[in-house]
């Protein structure tokens, strides 16, 4: 694997990071409830949606 190969992996990975950062800090800045979804269902559906 070459280096920019290398580079571009360890890219992808700090931005999947990001984003599941991002998903679960949502709760606590959103008022879900608001929108007709319980913090649990949120968090079930991230469970199943990241589930392969």
């Amino acid at each position: 694997m070459s280096r920019i190969e290398q580079l571009k992996a360890m890219a992808l990975r700090k931005l999947i990071h990001v984003v599941l950062s991002v998903f679960l800090i949502i709760p606590f800045i959103i008022n879900l409830n608001a929108y007709g979804i319980s913090t649990t269902l949120y968090f079930t559906l991230i469970t199943l949606g990241g589930s392969p």
